[in-house]
């Protein structure tokens, strides 16, 4: 366990890391837990792990705060409904009697089908079922680790379509999204932040390999995600109410388990840069 200040940062398995005696009004701790989340890539919070003055850290405006740590927040999404008037905290809201299926069954990365995705999410959770719907996470950087040599050099100057409407498809919401929203992408890409290689290919958002027939292109992503998933690193969080996650989109994938009935109720702040544009990874594996 490190100390920063009195910020406890506890070293996850198999990545990630837990933080506690978070003060989101110490510049010095904002500074490094910025950090923190780049080399990591999960940091998760517990309810009474954290505070921003008087506020704990699953309030409103503690989440805009530590949202802003990362950039400048997202204020709207083509589908998923605000809990404030500024479209900054969406709410995730599923099962109960919503009519929405706890459908996140896909390993993502959220908004991968625009030309600038987001670079990081914050999640708390506001109402949980009594059991269920742990979220999922699994490192971009060992995903692509976990490649062939053979399968990483073809990757490198390949290219990917990321489209909304057919991740929704996927996701058994098939008439949610009205009008499609698609990019292309580096398979493999260049940490804007680390310069780490990601592999940036998901099984919800990617729909096919840019030069490649449908056959082709679904073939070789089978092979790439047989290759890439381990489930020995995939980091699993059980929610208790309160508690609060970030993850950096870029490097991380995740789900949410689909595994209960009960209604379900997430908070999400999205982080993003306009001016960003993904570039492929060129140079030695890292």
């Amino acid at each position: 366990m490190e100390l920063l200040s009195t910020l406890s940062i506890s070293q996850l398995k198999p990545f990630g890391a837990k933080l506690t005696n978070v003060d989101l009004d110490s510049l010095e701790q904002r500074d490094r837990i910025r950090n923190l989340l780049f080399e990591n890539g999960v940091l998760i919070i517990p309810a009474d792990g954290a505070k921003a003055g008087n506020r704990p850290i699953y309030d409103e405006e503690s989440l805009l705060q530590l949202a802003g740590i990362f950039g400048k927040l997202e204020n709207s999404h083509p589908v998923i409904k605000s809990k404030d008037t500024d479209v900054r905290v969406q709410l995730l809201d599923t099962m109960g009697n919503t009519g929405i299926p706890a459908n996140s069954f896909l390993f993502h990365s959220d908004m991968s089908w625009r030309i600038n995705p987001s670079l990081a999410t914050v999640f708390s959770a506001n109402i949980l079922p009594s059991s269920g719907g742990n979220t999922c996470f699994q490192n971009a950087n060992l995903m692509y680790r976990n490649l062939s040599p053979e399968l990483k050099n073809k990757l490198h100057s390949m290219s990917a379509i990321h489209s909304l409407k057919e991740g929704y498809s996927r996701g058994n919401q098939p008439d949610e999204v009205k009008s499609d929203i698609a990019s292309t992408h580096p398979v493999v890409i260049k940490h804007p932040e680390t310069d780490v290689p990601l592999l940036y290919v998901n099984e919800n958002f990617t729909v096919k390999l840019v030069g490649m027939c449908e056959q082709e292109s679904a073939e070789l992503m089978k092979c790439i995600f047989e290759e890439a998933s381990n489930p020995d690193q995939i980091l699993s969080h059980s929610w208790t109410v309160g508690d609060v996650v970030v993850c950096d989109n870029l490097g991380v994938q995740h789900l949410a388990k689909a595994d209960y009935k009960e209604f379900r109720r997430m908070y999400r702040l999205v982080v993003h840069d306009s001016n960003l544009r993904l570039k492929p990874y060129v140079g030695v594996d890292k």
